[in-house]
């Protein structure tokens, strides 16, 4: 489990406020300009004839003589005063727009913010459980557990029971650092003479002899006997509840679902291919026989897998191979 920040889009708002500033800050200067260049008709060598010097002529007229300036050089005067003061203004519309969104990271999504804590998993299944057993008053070993499971049944092809695991945790509180290395060991039978003696003088990658002892139920047991906080029937629950009950493929599931390579494979056909045509988002895909293996182990815990009427369907089937 780990904390993801994602960055925030841009406000629409904001940007319809910032476009409207723009806007007014142009309308004005072409108001204004407009203004400048325009004459009121018959009164080309009248001073009135600017609106600059028609302001300065009533003053005049209030404190001293007329504008004794030229139509022409009270226009460019004004025109310049003027310009001058469009600059300030529209340049102090683009500071306060790129003061506004300065602060405004320019991509991705809003930040994930909750008070309970965030768990990122490669699928929102994965990662909505953990962060439901965060809300329930589990703790992050606990929201760990119950996404690692999850993964095993909405991405079956990269995890799941029959695999090992590996955890680093930080525990807040001491300030310590703890690794967890859950990965299984080859079975103490499986020795080089067996294997010359079946004829093994290669190892498929794909084939039984690859096969080591799964760790991963293992690792929960330890994790959640360390530093967990809720009981396996409570952390399972999502995960059974999804294999129980179906969950639709995303886009990655669809398309990574089905593995040619293990076509062939006892076992791989009757459980994930269950389509006529490859699968589409959307489709529901529903494994029940894991679903009634995440229940012993909810129920009787790490013995249920190791030792129990399941190890022996394991040994069973994988002798077969």
């Amino acid at each position: 489990m780990a904390i993801r920040r994602k960055e925030d889009h841009t406000d629409s708002r904001e940007q319809t406020t910032a476009h409207k500033q723009l806007l007014s800050a142009v309308a004005v200067i072409l108001t204004i300009s407009f203004h400048v260049h325009s004459k009121t008709p018959g009164s080309d060598s009248r001073i009135t004839s600017s609106p600059y010097c028609s302001w300065r002529s009533r003053l005049a007229a209030q404190v001293g003589p007329p504008c004794p300036h030229p139509v022409q050089t009270c226009k460019m005067v004004a025109m310049k005063r003027i310009a001058c003061m469009a600059v300030v203004f529209f340049s102090s519309v683009l500071v306060a727009g790129a003061q506004q969104f300065a602060s405004v990271p320019a991509q991705g999504r809003s930040m994930v913010v909750s008070k309970f804590g965030i768990v990122s998993t490669p699928q929102f299944l994965a990662s909505q459980a953990g962060a439901h057993i965060l809300e329930e008053g589990g703790n992050a070993v606990d929201a760990a557990i119950a996404a690692n499971a999850v993964m095993g049944v909405v991405q079956p092809y990269v995890n799941g029971i029959g695999g090992d695991l590996f955890m680093i945790y930080y525990e807040a509180r001491t300030g310590k650092i703890y690794g967890l290395n859950s990965s299984g060991w080859t079975p103490k039978a499986l020795t080089i003479d067996y294997l010359k003696s079946k004829g093994v003088t290669s190892i498929n990658p794909i084939g039984v002899e690859t096969i080591d002892v799964p760790g991963a139920v293992a690792g929960w047991d330890a994790m959640r006997n360390r530093f967990g906080s809720l009981p396996f029937n409570r952390i399972l629950d999502p995960a059974i509840y999804y294999a129980q009950n179906g969950f639709p493929l995303a886009e990655r599931n669809a398309r990574y679902w089905i593995a040619k390579r293990l076509l062939d494979q006892p076992g791989y056909k009757e459980t994930y291919v269950i389509w006529p045509e490859p699968p589409k988002p959307g489709d529901v895909f529903r494994n029940p026989a894991l679903a009634s293996s995440l229940r012993q182990i909810a129920a009787q815990g790490r013995d249920a897998y190791y030792n129990g009427p399941m190890t022996e369907t394991m040994v069973k089937f994988l002798a077969g191979c």
